[in-house]
């Protein structure tokens, strides 16, 4: 079974180069004994002493990678005290010697307990398919004097698709450099030749180089001065020993992306002073870059279907068309959207200036301009936007949290392999999982707790997972897997050993540790089946069949089995949704959303609930998906809106001015009869518009783009504001605002939690809010179930957030604004 061979190569060969190297820790413990043992009797030379640094730090980080984290730990500590006693720059007291020697004989003593079976498991377990590979992968340079990390690292690489060559001295990386041309040199810093070795020797490489490559440095040193040292040398990435694979591959996927900067820049300069445009085309030029000069502006449209440029440069005051208009005309193809527009002018009143920016400038220069500023400002925000790029591109391919494949991408593959199957080819199996109880279990654990668990059945997901295998992340607690064999029997064999791994596998959630279980549905994947999402539809019925048996279990989807239950089910819940619309047996609940910047003013957003016979709220999740399938929701919609309009009037009565955010359903945002509709209940309530606010989904949007701008500018024209929820879900969020201009941003959930779990706290929610508010657009963060979180969400610049953490749901819009303190 060669397939069954390939899958297990990599986690193979990593093991057995475990083995390996756990064999040869006596030899390399006995020459760091050597190594202490010359200096006993003799006079300690800073050479020497550096020599059995070099040896000690080698081991803090090999070890750390094959996962002996209690002897990487006392190697490190052994190495601080060596490289306290170099620091001193004086002879060895006997205190010192004394202190090392016990170091020594506890490193001994940490080797001799080392059991390599106690970590084994984790170790596998660490080892990640190459689920999300770099595209356009070029050659990488691993510099490293110690052979395992090397190996190690060259190993993972590889099965992600990247091509590696591994060097142990910086003689032979010099060497290497004039043979060939890497994308990008991974590096350790410590050498035999300094603890600053390679540094220094990226800083002379670059000097020497016309286009040096990126350069990511790997060491166990996390001090400030490693990383400034490295900063200055010109590195575009730091990690630090062992490291992550997944994280790895994330940086390198980014540095060697397919608008790699061996490509020279390109910038359109618009400007009728032809002198203006030649001066600045030849300074950008001489920098490096590919000017293209336009001085008729009515020209522009043309150019860029032939020409398309990083950023355009743009004249703000020109005849027959001015720099403001022709960049809201650029804006509004779609294709142009992402480009950086940056103005160029003499005008200094400050008003002018943000009236272009708020047109969607990303910057504005002030002629004159000297040749340095205007290179630094072109090409730092080139930069700035192909790293964006690149980061929503990989964004649009991997679930950060997990790793794997997101919905969005997920679903793409999967409808490549179900048009597959439908044309002839071989059959599949597709298998939805599902976290019985996820959302009780996330109010429990709050979000970071209910995060450490979607990982956590992620990784196990990933492991029970085969080569060929397909699989995402689906949704919150939801994945699914496309098994290579169509075989159900074989299906339900392994879906089972998943369900019962889980359930065995005990994940520790912060305060506490906590066992889960999961459903699995089944369905094949053959000639019945015509789409993607029918397959899902499928999947994900026989899943909920398992978590309505109880649970922990797998359901294997039979076409026939229980249809008119569910028919029957279905006709249930349409006619109770109907009498609800019917008899006024829906329910408004209003959440704050609450200012973090002071303000006290009362926004709330509207949810509706159902109420059963005995007058209990049924939420909604359990009958909007029905009305929906069926129909309803242009009439759910107006209920709501309706009797928000009436509870707002209300409260402004009582002198209570509340706003109110009430979100609208795809099939509404479509209805050409709304706005008509709303501005006679508006009038007949006597509420002032800007009392209510109206959303959609940035989705729902997205797929129905020409009804949402027609609906969100219809709205501002009465005076009512407008916003878009889970903003950032998926797709290039920011070119939607090419076309849509919303007063409010509400963040996706899962980027929201996907930043705030960055190395950076918050980098990439940070930029989109920069972004958003350059637009002039207010926003918000829901779902905030913790405090920890509020700090990192102030220190982004978010307007508003709401969630448990604030207030859930209440049946009274009574929420004391001006006491609260978050």
């Amino acid at each position: 079974m060669p397939d069954k061979h390939h899958d297990d190569s990599l986690q193979e060969r990593l093991v057995r180069l475990r083995q390996a190297y756990f064999k040869d820790l006596p030899r390399k413990l006995q020459r760091i004994e050597s190594g202490w043992e010359r200096l006993s009797g003799t006079p300690v030379t800073g050479e020497r002493l550096k020599d059995l640094r070099q040896q000690v730090h080698n081991l803090a980080g090999s070890s750390g990678t094959f996962e002996f984290p209690g002897l990487s730990r006392a190697a490190q500590e052994l190495e601080l005290m060596i490289g306290s006693v170099l620091d001193q720059e004086t002879p060895l007291t006997k205190a010192q010697r004394d202190k090392l020697q016990g170091r020594m004989e506890a490193l001994a003593q940490v080797a001799r307990d080392t059991d390599p079976d106690e970590t084994a498991d984790k170790f596998v377990h660490n080892i990640t398919e190459p689920l999300v590979g770099p595209e356009g992968s070029g050659l990488l340079f691993i510099v490293d004097d110690d052979p395992d990390v090397s190996g190690y690292l060259g190993q993972n690489l590889r099965a992600h698709g990247f091509e590696v060559r591994q060097l142990q001295t910086l003689k032979s990386l010099q060497e290497a450099v004039e043979e060939e041309h890497p994308a990008v040199i991974l590096m350790d810093i410590i050498f035999p030749e300094g603890e600053l070795a390679g540094v220094e020797a990226i800083a002379e490489l670059r000097k020497s180089m016309e286009n040096p490559p990126a350069v990511l440095f790997l060491s166990s040193r996390s001090d400030m001065i490693a990383r400034l040292e490295a900063m200055r040398a010109g590195a575009d990435a730091y990690l630090t020993k062992p490291v992550d694979i997944p994280t790895l591959v994330s940086k390198l996927s980014l540095l060697i992306s397919p608008s790699a900067q061996a490509e020279p820049y390109r910038v359109l300069v618009v400007d009728d002073d032809r002198s203006q445009a030649l001066y600045c085309a030849a300074i950008l030029k001489k920098a490096g870059m590919l000017p293209e000069i336009i001085t008729d502006p009515m020209t522009v449209m043309g150019i860029l279907d032939t020409f398309v440029p990083d950023l355009i440069l743009l004249d703000l005051y020109m005849p027959k068309v001015g720099g403001l208009e022709l960049a809201s005309v650029i804006r509004q193809r779609e294709d142009l959207g992402d480009i950086p527009i940056v103005f160029l002018s003499g005008e200094t009143d400050a008003e002018k200036r943000f009236a272009a920016l708020s047109l969607g400038a990303d910057d504005f220069l002030t002629k004159p301009i000297t040749p340095p500023h205007l290179v630094s400002a072109v090409r730092n925000r080139i930069l700035r936007s192909r790293a964006m790029q690149a980061k929503l591109k990989l964004l649009a391919r991997q679930d950060r949290l997990t790793g794997l494949y997101n919905r969005d991408y997920l679903l793409s593959q999967l409808e490549r392999i179900v048009d597959q199957v439908v044309a002839g080819g071989l059959g599949r199996a597709l298998v939805y999982l599902s976290i019985d109880n996820f959302k009780e279990l996330s109010a429990r654990l709050g979000m970071r707790g209910g995060d450490r668990v979607v990982a956590g059945v992620a990784e196990q997901v990933r492991r029970a997972a085969r080569a060929g295998d397909l699989l995402g992340r689906y949704s919150g607690a939801s994945f699914i897997v496309a098994l290579r064999s169509p075989d159900l029997d074989a299906a339900r064999i392994w879906a089972d050993g998943l369900r019962a791994q889980v359930e065995r596998n005990i994940m520790d959630t912060g305060p506490q540790s906590v066992s889960v279980t999961v459903s699995l549905g089944i369905v094949g994947l053959g000639s019945t089946v015509p789409d993607a999402a029918t397959a899902v539809m499928q999947a994900n019925q026989a899943c909920h069949t398992a978590q309505e048996l109880g649970g922990n279990r797998v359901q294997v989807y039979q076409a026939t089995e229980g249809v008119s239950l569910r028919a029957d089910a279905e006709q249930g819940w349409v006619k109770r949704v109907e009498a609800a619309l019917n008899e006024d047996g829906l329910r408004l609940v209003y959440q704050p959303i609450v200012n973090l910047h002071g303000e006290q003013a009362p926004f709330y957003e509207i949810f509706v609930r159902l109420l059963d016979e005995e007058g209990a709220e049924v939420p909604a999740a359990r009958f909007i998906p029905v009305a929906e399938r069926n129909g309803l929701m242009p009439r759910v919609d107006r209920w709501v809106l309706q009797h928000a309009v009436r509870a707002a009037a209300g409260q402004h009565r009582n002198g209570n001015p509340v706003r109110l955010f009430v979100t609208l359903s795809a099939t509404t945002v479509g209805d050409t009869g709304l706005l008509a509709w709303v501005a006679d209940i508006l009038k007949e309530a006597r509420l002032p518009n800007e009392a209510l606010v109206i959303q959609c989904s940035a989705r729902d949007a997205e797929d129905r783009l020409k009804p949402a701008r027609e609906l969100i500018d219809g709205l501002h024209d009465l005076g009512v504001a407008t916003g878009l929820s889970h903003f950032g879900g998926g797709g290039a969020p920011l070119s939607l605002l090419n076309h849509l201009n919303p007063d409010y941003i509400k963040f996706d959930q899962q980027l929201v939690r996907e930043s705030l779990a960055e190395s950076r706290p918050g980098a990439t929610l940070r930029e989109l809010i920069s972004t958003t508010r350059a637009l002039g657009k207010q926003s918000i963060v829901p779902f905030v179930e913790e405090a920890a979180t509020l700090a990192t969400l102030w220190s982004c610049g978010v307007d508003y957030v709401q969630g448990y953490f604030v207030q859930g749901p209440d049946a009274h819009p009574d929420y004391d604004f001006v006491s609260a303190t978050l």
